[in-house]
């Protein structure tokens, strides 16, 4: 058995193993961008609302700080340019 052989086998019964926990993950997670870095006023408040947004949703709810470029980072991390 030669060992590409081998190791794609190993790999596909590894990912029929995570099938059942994949299909179980049907919420997506919510990223809140905020074009600031993190520490400031504005993350708190994306912090809070975060959390909030949590209860509520019942959805996972991630902050993420991009600053840099006048908030042209963070646009682009939400809307790809180009």
């Amino acid at each position: 058995m030669k060992k590409r052989d081998f190791m794609g086998g190993v790999l596909g019964a590894g990912l029929a193993g995570m099938l059942p926990q994949l299909k179980a993950q049907t919420r997506p997670v919510v990223q809140l961008v905020v074009p600031f870095a993190a520490g400031g006023v504005y993350d708190i408040f994306a912090r809070l609302l975060a959390s909030t947004l949590q209860r509520l949703g019942k959805q996972t709810v991630v902050v993420v700080n991009r600053p840099g470029a006048g908030g042209i980072v963070a646009a682009g991390a939400v809307v790809p340019i180009g």
